[in-house]
């Protein structure tokens, strides 16, 4: 379960470690009048996101070269690379 305190509370930094440390779920850190601005995840946790993430980003740029014609058959990608390839 995810758990929201406010920026003054980040003084408590045991507090805060217990909350964030192996676990899985985020917190978010609010204003005094309570608008949420920023997120605390454990670091394990925001290494498995970013990697995602960037997996995403990486399908979308290759989705994107083949809607664009920057692609080719891979036996002449292969051929180009080592030289004829005999399959």
């Amino acid at each position: 379960m995810s758990y929201t305190m406010t920026i003054n509370e980040l003084e408590n930094t045991a507090r805060v470690r217990r909350l964030c440390v192996g676990n899985s779920d985020p917190v978010f850190i609010s204003d005094e009048d309570g608008n949420e601005q920023m997120v605390l995840l454990d670091m394990n946790l925001y290494r498995a996101l970013y990697a995602k993430q960037k997996i995403y980003q990486m399908i979308a740029e290759a989705e994107q070269d083949i809607a664009e014609g920057r692609c080719c058959d891979a036996r002449e990608a292969m051929a180009g690379i080592f030289g004829t390839v005999r399959v």
